[in-house]
């Protein structure tokens, strides 16, 4: 594999590496809170090439930078799938030695990381994506049954439960922010239930598939609730969410809680596992060799 460097300057290394390779991955994916963002118009001047794996419009781009050479901007969240390239630079630190390593086995001559000025957005995210059980407790411990929302609790993963709650309620009961629980809730393993009312079709054609998926969910008293509409991975999700915001529906995104307490034990072993995985990558890159002075 590739030998690993540290950056401040990820554009200086980006063109660092195109005047010594012809085929260099610039790997734009980002996972923490509050990143670094890396401004591509920095290297516009190079032949830059867009792809992400997720996105099946962009292989032709891939396609062309494997024939061209130049840089290709890879928004996956590894540049494993890539296969053999010469250079990789990654535009954010991963969280673990083992996630750097596994994105730049095709890598072969220079991997390059960005060595962030502090490491506080790291572990804040960490804190909120993978939390501890003193973390987890604060919305565990206020969750409340309520049991007019059965009907919702009857058609998600926890038909047994009546702990149905928004963002919203659980902000106010614990006392953390929007974002916290957010990002925190899912160690719960809450099921989410869109809960809709209808008030005025939309005319772009955008939405009003959608729409018509929604329509077809029994109204109960006018509301219509729904874990997925239509067939497996049609997408649905940023319509119905866009019919909200221009007030085509009223919309509320209810989270329904297991009965059952969640494995606290496991959930720390995680938290402190993810922890220790991110003070090893800290200083895996603090020792690392300086790429612009090379």
């Amino acid at each position: 594999m590739s030998k690993v460097f540290s950056t401040d300057n990820v554009a200086m290394s980006v063109i660092n590496a195109h005047q010594q390779f012809t085929h260099v991955v610039v790997n734009r994916s980002y996972q923490i809170m509050n990143p670094v963002y890396f401004k591509s118009g920095l290297i516009a001047h190079l032949p830059v090439f867009i792809y992400a794996d997720w996105d099946k419009a962009s292989l032709g781009q891939l396609a062309k930078w494997r024939e061209q050479g130049g840089v290709l901007i890879d928004r996956s969240s590894s540049s494993y799938g890539i296969g053999d390239h010469d250079a990789l630079i990654h535009v954010e630190c991963p969280s673990a030695v083992r996630t750097l390593d596994w994105s730049r086995i095709h890598t072969e001559q220079q991997t390059v990381v960005f060595k962030p000025p502090s490491w506080r957005s790291h572990f804040e995210t960490l804190e909120l994506k993978i939390p501890s059980v003193e973390s987890c407790r604060k919305i565990w411990d206020v969750l409340r049954d309520i049991p007019e929302r059965a009907s919702a609790a009857a058609i998600s993963k926890h038909p047994d439960s009546l702990r149905v709650m928004t963002d919203s309620e659980l902000c106010t009961a614990s006392g953390l922010s929007a974002q916290h629980i957010m990002y925190m809730r899912h160690t719960l393993r809450p099921h989410e239930v869109w809960s809709v009312k209808l008030r005025i079709r939309p005319e772009d054609a955008a939405l009003t598939q959608a729409w018509d998926l929604i329509e077809q969910v029994e109204a109960v008293n006018g509301v219509r609730q729904f874990v997925k509409l239509g067939q497996p991975l049609q997408p649905w999700r940023r319509a119905v969410k866009e019919m909200a915001r221009q007030g085509h529906i009223s919309l509320t995104r209810l989270h329904v809680y297991p009965v059952e307490e969640p494995n606290f034990d496991k959930i720390q072993k995680l938290h402190d596992t993810a922890f220790i995985d991110l003070q090893e990558v800290q200083r895996y890159v603090e020792a690392l060799p300086a790429h612009l002075s090379t």
